[in-house]
């Protein structure tokens, strides 16, 4: 069992893969979620929709049962849908949900291609529980866990990204979400498929696409399918959008610099962000949603991770924000630029910060206001943080899903 930080709810789980969320002031139930029954109970894949209403897992048994279900993590009265199971051809490894909650997408493992084949199939289902499409493709490999694709759905969710193989030819594929049509393609030598880290992003408008992995970074155009930004000679890492779509952040693996910004309407170089020592390894950078602040987490083994923000036009440091004993994996930034979010799924922890003294010229902030750790049996997965409802949704290891107020 584990109380939310406010002591206003009670978590609570069971061994019949139930978990339940308690109202400790009006001793009620407030919501109950399960994973699943014994005749679906290995878990292949699981995901959160990017605002944390909806929940989708991957199950099987045997060769005989493949299932996919839907369900509401109960955070939302306008959008609804029903909760639902549905049949899969293949084991759905791998599963996203797209920003308007409206389509549910599975990279395949072929049962009869052995253990260690992917089919050419990826399938494109309704949330009501309909099968939409399928998108027919080369060799997908942007379906290997260590790739940090978070979500291939372009943000109007009419668009899917995948990395493929195409004889012989390494390539970014883009189709539409209404046809399954191929929309357009990307080509480029320093495209390979078999790149152990490779970094997909849109822009938030929809309007650019970024790839990076250990020897180039590409920024194209889709509306023109032209070329914005080739970077050929080094390895960079963890592409960032601002809000706007108007400046892009990424980093450099080797170097003092660690994190560049670009202008992506000029194209040209508008800020560089140092490393505070050369054992520094960047984990996660994110915009805030005023575009004028970056936030960077830097990982030493002898110290940790290290958040910090700054000034995403100039590069200087604005506030020193906090620091957590292991890996950052998510920070997530307030609409009114004062609280901040971070989570590392090393330790299952989520803190609380106070960085309101990046907009008043302090260098320190006031450390965290409170923080969450989960239970050492729930190891987590995914989070979703909506500022608007002030609610946080977590995805577990094990498929339950649950949330917190804050």
């Amino acid at each position: 069992m584990s109380f939310s930080p406010d002591s206003a709810l009670l978590a609570s789980s069971s061994e019949d893969g139930t978990l339940r969320i308690w109202d400790t002031s009006a001793k009620a139930l407030r919501t109950e979620l399960a994973i699943g029954d014994n005749t679906y109970s290995n878990l292949t894949s699981c995901t959160l929709g990017p605002d944390g209403t909806l929940v989708a897992s991957g199950f099987v048994s045997d060769s005989k049962f493949r299932k996919i279900r839907l369900r509401n993590t109960g955070l939302s009265t306008m959008f609804q849908v029903p909760d639902c199971e549905f049949e899969a051809d293949h084991i759905a490894q791998s599963l996203f949900l797209s920003p308007n909650n409206r389509f549910l997408m599975s990279y395949n493992w072929g049962l009869m291609t052995g253990a260690d084949a992917f089919s050419d199939t990826i399938n494109l289902w309704n949330t009501n529980g309909s099968f939409h499409t399928s998108l027919q493709l080369g060799s997908l490999m942007n379906y290997v866990p260590s790739v940090p694709i978070t979500n291939p759905f372009s943000p109007d969710s009419t668009l899917i990204a995948s990395v493929f193989s195409e004889s012989g030819e390494d390539g970014i594929g883009l189709w539409s979400t209404t046809t399954g049509a191929l929309h357009t393609w990307f080509t480029g030598d320093a495209i390979r498929v078999w790149k152990f880290r490779i970094y997909l992003s849109f822009s938030p408008n929809s309007e650019l696409l970024a790839f990076c992995n250990d020897l180039a970074l590409f920024v194209w155009d889709i509306v023109t399918k032209s070329l914005r930004i080739k970077f050929t000679e080094g390895y960079y890492e963890h592409l960032a959008f601002s809000h706007n779509s108007n400046f892009l952040a990424f980093s450099s693996v080797s170097g003092a610099i660690a994190i560049e910004v670009w202008n992506l309407g000029t194209g040209v170089l508008q800020a560089e962000i140092a490393r505070h020592t050369e054992e520094d390894i960047l984990t996660s950078i994110s915009f805030s949603p005023n575009n004028m602040l970056l936030a960077a987490s830097f990982f030493t083994v002898s110290s940790g991770s290290i958040i910090s923000l700054w000034d995403a036009l100039t590069g200087d440091l604005k506030v020193r924000v906090g620091s957590h004993t292991v890996q950052v994996d998510y920070m997530f930034l307030s609409p009114d630029d004062r609280l901040l979010i971070s989570c590392s799924k090393a330790d299952s922890t989520i803190r609380f910060w106070d960085v309101a003294p990046a907009s008043q010229g302090n260098s320190y902030s006031r450390g965290p206001l409170r923080f969450l750790t989960l239970p050492p049996r729930f190891r987590l997965r995914d989070i979703r943080v909506n500022f608007k409802t002030r609610a946080i949704t977590l995805l577990l290891q094990l498929g339950q899903t649950f949330f917190v107020q804050f």
